[in-house]
């Protein structure tokens, strides 16, 4: 490839250059580098001016952290990546990145990640809320949750590798939910993520 549509920093922090994907020490706590994401921001720039990357962005960032960067930066993020589903609808975040010109994506938009971590609330495809939604437009429940975001200017990134999931999913375009459906599932919201890496929460740039 000859350039990068869009090149996101993933965390607002960096851990130790390793071979390892998660380095530790002896003690089992997780080694983190020193580099600022404002400096790692800089060369992404450099990347731009390169035209090795088309656009930039920033995943799992918060408001502070992502003004920060606008603040100090050349080129403005194009995107800021979150997780987003009716169990954590972020709206403060959502609004605010907008509010900056800032485009907004989902990952984990159907909130199937996290299976496995303690105090998961009841998969929210099943949840009757959202069945009754989906029944009502004659739409999935996954449909319904891609919808949901796409009518607050959100896009999505759902995961699937079966092409007719993928197909299915694309016509969450045509759905079109009335405000208070909106609203009935933004209810939802219990602040759950199904990415929480409590491994980090002690660093200082944690951003949750």
């Amino acid at each position: 490839f000859d350039y990068i549509d869009l090149y996101l920093i993933h965390w607002p922090f960096a851990y130790k250059p390793s071979d390892d994907l998660y380095p530790k020490d002896s003690n089992g706590s997780m080694l983190y580098g020193d580099t600022h994401f404002l400096d790692t921001w800089k060369a992404m720039e450099q990347l731009v001016d390169r035209g090795l990357a088309r656009s930039i962005g920033v995943s799992n960032f918060n408001c502070a952290q992502l003004t920060q960067v606008i603040d100090n930066s050349r080129i403005k993020p194009a995107v800021l990546q979150i997780e987003s589903h009716p169990l954590l609808v972020q709206d403060d975040l959502v609004s605010f990145a907008q509010s900056k010109g800032v485009s907004v994506t989902a990952y984990s938009p159907l909130a199937q990640g996290g299976m496995e971590r303690p105090g998961r609330p009841t998969n929210v495809l099943q949840h009757s809320t959202v069945l009754e939604l989906a029944r009502k437009h004659q739409a999935t429940p996954a449909q319904v949750l891609l919808g949901f975001q796409l009518q607050r200017n959100v896009s999505v990134i759902p995961k699937s590798s079966e092409p007719p999931r993928i197909a299915e999913n694309f016509k969450a375009k045509q759905l079109c939910l009335l405000e208070e459906e909106i609203q009935a599932l933004r209810a939802l919201d219990v602040g759950w993520r199904s990415v929480g890496k409590e491994r980090d929460f002690n660093h200082p740039q944690f951003p949750f």
